[in-house]
């Protein structure tokens, strides 16, 4: 056995369970803990750990059995190649997790999970101290449950105790079986070094040449054009910062190439400049942080990506132990949100500014330029400070984490007006949507106030031929991860370029941008929906909900027990009262809470119950033609309606909607069986409940029924839905 890192352990870790028959590729048992106790213990982890770990700087490196961390999981040995058994297994079940606890000193932190995926990729909600890091991690499937993988990511963090949780949280997306091995944290490296690799005698699918004299390492990879072709160069590091030379020659000119860290795209379309001629070598700086232990670097002729051109490509160089490779010094990178008629400052038109990007487009539909021909994207600004040019060759951002899309590389192509660019000192380059819309990065879920998804864009800036990554943890590009524009208010997205550092930003408490807010009608068991609103923090805030009953006036507020989802329907006890939406954002740095303006004080009224979404929808359908929108229910007990209501908000014209209800024949849309009053949605309107009378049909127990809405036209109206394609629709009906 190859020597190991010390081991640490948690100090309340669950001891292991007996192993069993894994039963997880059929169904898993359901283990149930209370939130309370999980935080609790969670909480007295981190005191143990805290007291009985020496205060001083602790291993590089330190791993983890997972069967020995805190968890509500189940072990078992069953499949070999496990270097901790026994590992976690049977996890599919909503709140079962693993948590690690661990003591770093301050700087770049790197955590390689290890597990196997034997039926499918599979995700999990990922959480560092407690808060939302990674709502719905990827871990890609393995070829069997004896095959074992390994997911690298990266955090700076601060010198101190914390913990990494790993949970099946169904509300972000969690799916799919999962085997966990261990953990491994690990803090850059006490010894520098550097490994040259032959691209020729590296995995390839390529041919190889001696034609052109200057290689330092013959024969180099030639011949290169075709879809699919690559070389994967494999390689071990110790962990930590880690810089990576390409050296190739291109002489026809600028060529590109998507690059895979791992296995997974790093750089969708990495651009290599020309060289002079065939004869000409030059290298290609890349830097990231790795964990420790194996690698892989691909490089990949990959169409859909926008590869393009011949390349020869002889070694590549990687050194490690160093601090990496950081931009010029006298480079800055700022991030902002464009939603007005003329934009940002610098912007198109600005002295000693280069604009890639396109004019103002119709029609701007938020904030006071509502209707007017304007921007509605994301936006990035490289400023060169120094006294020598610095050439930007290529710019993408990464969202990832359910977004669609996910990668935006959409400024290069050689040609004039793209990139690359040489930046002259006291230059801006200024960055934005360039055709239709195409980087409005706020609504990447769909036009919809949801709750903060948790994503963390991330800017990669190819400067002088070495990529700085910047990570965007105040998410102004995706608007507070929550689509503000669509949130009550009408309130316009507009943010100012605001400087950002490489790698994560500076801790900050967070702070509302947007108020919490509730739609709905204030009448006993109808119901009413609350909006989270927006938050900027860095990390971003984990927010939690809480209704609350207010006396008259709106004072006087007491928690409403249970109430903690984002719809609540009043009941006897808060007629005569009003109820307000408390929201608390927290974070590492602080816990804000700020309530909602109180209701209309709540009526009396019938004993109502609901057939179908109740939701607002996480996401939202645009409504520009007469299609029907429709989903089907069941209804789980019997009864006769009073009315059907339906989410919508009005964008860049007035719709009339017409509610009808139908049978449901096979499975499919059948007769018609009532038909509501029409109702009007008009333009620009704020996101809200909207009541149609529609009383008299008797629904029966069990039966299935389609709930429908026919836009009257072609007016543009956004309509509430989830992501799966559920209308946020529902009938209202007397037991």
């Amino acid at each position: 056995m190859r020597g190991r890192p010390t081991r640490s352990v948690p100090f309340f870790a669950t001891p292991p369970q007996p192993a069993h028959n894994d039963s997880q590729h059929a169904s898993g048992r359901t283990m149930k803990k209370s939130a309370f106790m999980r935080n609790a213990v969670c909480l007295l982890a981190l005191l143990g750990a805290f007291l009985s770990a020496p205060q001083a700087s602790r291993a590089a490196t330190q791993t983890f059995a997972a069967g020995r961390a805190l968890t509500n999981l189940q072990t078992e040995s069953i499949y070999p190649g496990a270097e901790d058994p026994p590992y976690i297994c049977c996890w599919h079940n909503q709140g079962q997790y693993v948590t690690f606890t661990f003591t770093v000193v301050a700087g770049a932190t790197t955590f390689v999970l290890r597990y196997s995926a034997g039926n499918t990729n599979s995700t999990r909600k990922i959480e560092l101290d407690g808060t939302t890091w990674l709502p719905n991690q990827v871990f890609a499937a393995t070829a069997n449950w004896s095959t074992w993988a390994t997911l690298t990511l990266s955090r700076t963090l601060t010198a101190g105790t914390h913990t990494l949780t790993v949970i099946f949280d169904s509300p972000s997306g969690s799916s799919g079986y999962l085997n966990l091995d261990n953990l491994t944290v690990s803090q850059g490296s006490s010894s520098a070094g550097s490994v040259t690799l032959a691209a020729g005698k590296a995995q390839t699918n390529l041919k190889t040449e001696t034609t052109w004299p200057g290689a330092q390492d013959p024969p180099y990879i030639c011949c290169w054009i075709n879809q699919g072709q690559y070389v994967t160069f494999s390689f071990t590091v110790p962990g930590g910062p880690t810089a990576f030379a390409l050296r190739y020659s291109a002489g026809n000119g600028p060529i590109t190439r998507k690059i895979e860290l791992d296995g997974k795209t790093w750089v969708a379309n990495q651009v290599f400049p020309g060289t002079g001629n065939w004869n000409t070598w030059t290298t290609l700086s890349l830097t990231q942080t790795l964990g420790t232990g194996a690698h892989t670097l691909t490089v990949i002729f990959d169409s859909p990506s926008g590869s393009a051109g011949y390349l020869n490509l002889d070694n590549l160089t990687v050194s490690y132990g160093g601090s990496g490779s950081p931009p010029p010094p006298a480079i800055s990178v700022a991030l902002g949100y464009a939603d007005s008629a003329k934009g940002l400052t610098p912007w198109s038109g600005t002295a000693n500014t280069l604009f890639i990007g396109e004019p103002a487009q119709c029609c701007s539909t938020h904030g006071a330029d509502n209707g007017q021909p304007g921007y509605d994207g994301g936006a990035i600004e490289i400023t060169n400070a120094g006294t020598v040019a610095v050439t930007i060759s290529n710019v993408s951002v990464d969202f990832g984490g359910g977004s669609k899309p996910s990668t935006f590389n959409i400024w290069g192509g050689g040609t004039s007006g793209k990139l690359p660019q040489s930046l002259a000192p006291g230059w801006h380059l200024v960055l934005t949507m360039t055709s239709g819309f195409n980087f409005d990065t706020s609504d990447l879920f769909g036009e919809a106030c949801h709750i903060n998804s948790g994503i963390i864009p991330v800017v990669n800036v190819t400067m002088n031929g070495a990529v700085t990554s910047y990570d965007d943890d105040h998410q102004i590009l995706n608007s507070d991860g929550a689509d503000l524009a669509s949130c009550p208010g009408d309130v316009s997205e507009q943010k100012a370029f605001t400087s950002v550092h490489p790698g994560s930003q500076p801790a900050a408490a967070p702070v509302d941008d947007v108020a919490p807010s509730v739609t709905g009608v204030a009448i006993q068991s109808r119901i009413l929906s609350g909006f989270a609103g927006g938050w900027n923090a860095s990390p971003p805030p984990t927010l939690t909900l809480q209704w609350t009953r207010c006396d008259s006036a709106g004072a006087n507020c007491v928690a409403i027990t249970g109430a903690t989802h984002p719809t609540y329907r009043p009941v006897a006890a808060d007629v005569g009262h009003t109820l307000r939406l408390r929201v608390t954002a927290a974070n590492a740095t602080k816990t804000v809470a700020l309530s909602s303006a109180p209701t209309a004080v709540v009526k009396s009224g019938p004993a109502v119950i609901q057939l179908g979404d109740t939701s607002t929808g996480f996401t939202s359908v645009y409504v520009q033609s007469r299609t029907q929108l429709s989903s089907i229910f069941t209804a789980a007990s019997s009864g006769t309606t009073t009315d059907f209501e339906f989410f919508a908000r009005g964008a860049g014209g007035t719709q009339i909607f017409t509610p009808k209800v139908y049978a449901v024949s096979n499975g499919a849309k059948g007769a018609l069986l009532a038909t509501g009053a029409t109702i009007t949605v008009p333009m620009g309107t704020n996101g809200q409940w909207y009541v149609s009378a529609l009383s008299g049909l008797h629904l029966a127990a069990g039966a299935q029924y389609v709930l429908a809405l026919d836009p009257g036209g072609t007016k543009s109206t956004y309509v509430g839905a989830q992501t799966s394609g559920e209308m946020a629709f529902f009938l209202d009906y007397l037991p």
